[in-house]
């Protein structure tokens, strides 16, 4: 078997010797093809495969509400405070919802960026600690839209404001509206819907 696997390389190295520009089209689609396989399971792995960097990802669970509405119209945030003082099914029961594209001004500079609105407990349930400052404060969360604060991620303080450790209490105005910076999330921390990078965080 081995002598018969030999002479088939050999006839096969013979092959593409004596015709180099088929050698080296064979050559270039392999290299291009694993590129792009490499390519393609990175982007996978990263967004979709690897578990959230929370401490005990694996007891987390997805609680989907079935009704539409936005936090401030106060019913939402009512059943979901009912539920959350109520259940004891749970260790802990966090708000979250993606928010659509909004526009972000930082220090004059306008961007469009994807991030999410949440619960004060929301990093404290998933045992995440703050790269910079503080995460949100559970007074923070009493009454929705009263504290204007806002929970940043490690790319945002990197690229919009040079990782300056000096950001928190600064100014950072979404779709309008101004909040106080008071936090920087881990540079491990992309969010929690796979494929889907949030740059801020809003407590409710």
């Amino acid at each position: 078997m081995m002598n018969t696997v030999w002479q088939d390389l050999r006839y096969g190295a013979r092959m593409l010797l004596k015709k180099p520009g088929f050698t080296l089209i064979a050559v270039l689609t392999l290299a291009l093809g694993i590129g792009a396989n490499l390519t393609i399971f990175s982007f996978v792995d990263t967004m979709f495969l690897r578990p959230l960097p929370a401490s005990d990802p694996e007891r987390l669970v997805t609680v989907e509400a079935t009704r539409n509405g936005r936090w401030s119209d106060g019913h939402a945030y009512r059943t979901y405070t009912h539920y959350r003082d109520h259940c004891h099914s749970l260790e802990a029961l966090v708000a979250h919802y993606s928010t659509a594209p909004v526009n972000i001004v930082a220090e004059g500079d306008s961007r469009v960026a994807n991030g999410a609105v949440v619960s004060a407990n929301y990093f404290s349930a998933l045992g995440i600690q703050p790269r910079l400052g503080r995460f949100f404060l559970p007074e923070e969360d009493a009454v929705p839209d009263r504290d204007q604060v806002v929970v940043i991620s490690y790319r945002m303080w990197e690229s919009r404001f040079g990782s300056d450790p000096a950001v928190l209490g600064k100014e950072l105005v979404l779709n309008g509206s101004a909040c106080k910076i008071i936090g920087v999330a881990p540079a491990d921390f992309p969010g929690v819907l796979a494929g889907f990078r949030t740059s801020f965080g809003f407590r409710l």
